[in-house]
Formats: structure tokens, sequence, C-alpha cells
């Protein structure tokens, strides 16, 4: 399931508006048209109750969206074999990182040469143990990266150097008695602002 990068403005940062972000199924195919299934129409939000552990929490498949095409589409970034749970850009927009169901962190590095036909590096991975991320942001340095978790309501802190690893871990269930939805680091890395998935 890959997330689709598009130049917002001409003058402005490589951006990935939301209305601009499709997921695909592994076995769709690349043209128009191709691997393309009549989806019964369901749709379902991150189950809340955290008490059934992380499998219950996990979002069920949604409807495949039709094929993306846009002028401003600059590349496709591939490698998910489930949803894209969250995504962030850094500030420079140099980097993207990107959370799935699928229970990995996925960092894109070399974005500011896409749309040139040259390739992309090779992703850094990380496996979120026992759990999956449901939102991520990148700290304004660029080199740390924030996770936050579904069933468990953790805050994982990952540095991008000299390779992607987990540094710190936050609880964050005692607050959020829900899965997060997003997690934001203070562009001095200092803060972190979390929002839960039921007002909280």
């Amino acid at each position: 399931l890959p997330l689709r990068l598009v130049r917002w403005a001409a003058a402005a940062a490589v951006a990935v508006p939301s209305q601009l972000l499709r997921l695909r199924p592994a076995d769709e195919g690349e043209g128009e048209g191709e691997g393309e299934e009549e989806s019964d129409g369901e749709t379902s939000a991150v189950a809340l109750a955290a008490a059934k552990g992380p499998e219950a929490a996990r979002p069920k498949k949604r409807p495949t969206p039709p094929p993306l095409s846009h002028p401003r589409l600059l590349c496709t970034l591939k490698g998910f074999s489930e949803g894209v749970t969250g995504a962030a850009l850094s500030q420079d927009g140099a980097l993207a990182a990107a959370v799935s169901s699928d229970r990995t962190l996925r960092v894109f590095s070399g974005l500011r040469q896409a749309g040139s036909g040259a390739p992309l590096p090779t992703p850094l991975i990380a496996n979120v143990r026992l759990d999956f991320g449901t939102a991520c942001s990148i700290s304004a340095s660029g080199r740390n990266v924030l996770v936050a978790t579904a069933a468990g309501r953790r805050l994982l802190a990952y540095s991008l150097s000299p390779k992607l690893q987990l540094r710190r871990e936050f609880d964050a269930a005692a607050v959020h008695p829900a899965p997060l939805s997003a997690a934001i680091l203070a562009p001095n890395s200092q803060y972190i602002v979390t929002v839960g998935s039921e007002g909280d």
C-alpha cells in the first residue's frame, strides 16, 4: 500500500495533501483498471477497546480507491503490506515517515530528487513491537521520529543516525484511554503534544 508524494505548489516545499494521499492494495495492478475488485463498501476505524489487544485494534481493509492521476504527482512510496495509518514530512521536504497497520515504521529519504526520474534510496525500516503506529512526526532537525501506538498508547522515539533505532519510550496510557490519533514533536524536541481518538 503506497504513499503518493505530490508537489503542492511550484515555489513551495514538497507536501502531501491529505486529499491526494491514496492507499493501494499490494495486488492492485500498475495500470488503470488492472487488479481492481469490487469492494463490499465496509469501512472501519481503529477499534477503541485497547484491552482486546493490538490485533483487535488493527483497522479492517478499506475499499480500494481509484488510481490517482494528478499533474503534481512526484512519486509513489511503496512497501507497505497493509494500510498506512499515519504519515509525516520533514520541514525541509527531504524526508517522509509513515506507519502502517503492518507494524512497520518506514522513513523515506532523498525526496528532494522526487520526480527527477532517479530512484529513491531504500527506506529505513523499524518494526513496532507487539503493536502498530497510529501517528508519527519528524523532529525539526530531521534526526528523530516519534511514533504513537494503538493498543499500548505508547510514544516511541526513534533516532535516524547512525541507523533507525528505538531510543526512548513514553507511556501515555494513563491520560489516553484509546489509541492516539496524533503525536507532534515541538520544534526544539523538548515537548510532545498528543491527541487521543476519543476527544481526550
